[in-house]
């Protein structure tokens, strides 16, 4: 009987029961009522072993619960105490270790998932504030790109309707070649805001076919030796194979080599060498290369190339502003035909463009 005085009187202890037993209960019933909302946060795994200890105790209250309403009435109130006594002397401390164990451990199981969730909360969010400012920055120097030949369009056909310089015929053939340039590279700009916008809609279709390689190759570089002889930058090809195939949309794949010409032309001096190079990798896929050997890129910059939003400080070579569209562009027209695209570049030793593309086999025709 010496434990008895550590015990409370017996209604105190019907309390106690009734209160974690009635705890245990509002706990499941508020598990199943949010469970959604738990799961979102990840902390389900947490609160079900919290729940499960609670009810660990809860179940010996019950038992108590039980037997001191229906033990007095059969051996009496003093012999139901002392029993009452005697299990809790050898199992309570049991049973409150073993439910507390499953309690703590579900509240750091829970904590870390919580925290866990705050930390994946705050990288969306910085992306999206990162992508958001990137936005708003490119919109912001694409205004500009876009004004630039509007003005000039606006300002020359202002000159003539005005009838300026009517007496020298010559101007208005400067004024509709300034006018037709302009016109032309604000077109360039929209088709690939507008190319950017479908393929990130999923509403471009691709219609792939067999593709000698070579000779589109041969076509891009003989259109970029025009522009390249201004600045007597020489444009060579290095091709391995002669019947070197591809499997790709062809009008694509133009535009995306083009394009890594256009870039190095671009970050090229004059006099400057940029080399295409085409091969049959041993994994089966073909791979061109376009390399310069221009001023290069730096790490900084590299990193971000293949970001719409994005554009660089820095002016190219022929003095031109890269904004970056186009090899967002190319990477997107790249990969919806299950191929790669690479930059590697360094300050002073160039750069090196490399695209992969299925060889136009049967296995390349059966995956399209």
């Amino acid at each position: 009987m010496m434990y008895m005085n550590m015990f409370p009187s017996r209604p105190t202890m019907v309390s106690i029961d009734c209160v974690v037993v009635f705890s245990a209960m509002t706990l499941t019933l508020l598990l199943f009522r949010y469970r959604e909302k738990i799961r979102g946060t990840g902390t389900e795994t947490g609160v079900g072993l919290i729940l499960l200890g609670c009810w660990i105790i809860a179940l010996m209250y019950l038992y108590d619960l039980g037997t001191m309403l229906v033990l007095p009435a059969i051996i009496g109130a003093k012999e139901a105490m002392a029993e009452m006594v005697r299990l809790h002397v050898q199992y309570s401390w049991f049973v409150h270790l073993f439910g507390m164990i499953f309690i703590v451990t579900g509240a750091i199981i829970s904590i870390f998932s919580v925290v866990r969730q705050l930390q994946l909360l705050m990288d969306a969010r910085s992306r999206a504030e990162a992508a958001s400012r990137a936005k708003s920055e490119f919109l912001a120097n694409m205004s500009h790109e876009l004004r630039t030949p509007l003005n000039a369009i606006l300002g020359f056909s202002d000159l003539i309707t005005k009838g300026l310089h009517s007496d020298k015929p010559g101007k208005y053939q400067e004024y509709a070649k300034d006018i037709h340039t302009s016109g032309e590279h604000l077109l360039n700009l929209v088709q690939d805001l507008l190319e950017l916008s479908r393929i990130e809609a999923g509403s471009v279709n691709f219609n792939p076919e067999d593709i000698q390689l070579n000779v589109l190759l041969e076509e891009m570089v003989t259109l970029m030796r025009g522009e390249a002889h201004k600045r007597e930058i020489v444009v060579d090809c290095a091709l391995e194979d002669s019947d070197l195939a591809i499997w790709a949309d062809r009008r694509a794949a133009k535009q995306v080599i083009l394009n890594l010409l256009s870039n190095a032309y671009k970050h090229t001096p004059a006099g400057g060498t940029i080399t295409v190079k085409s091969a049959k990798r041993d994994d089966g896929v073909v791979s061109v290369s376009v390399i310069d050997d221009g001023s290069g890129i730096p790490d900084q910059v590299l990193e971000h190339l293949f970001i719409p939003y994005w554009s660089s400080d820095s002016t190219t070579s022929s003095g031109e502003r890269s904004y970056g569209l186009g090899l967002a562009l190319s990477k997107r027209l790249i990969e919806a035909q299950g191929g790669t695209i690479d930059i590697k570049s360094a300050l002073g030793q160039g750069t090196t463009a490399i695209i992969t593309l299925p060889a136009a086999d049967a296995t390349a025709r059966d995956a399209a």
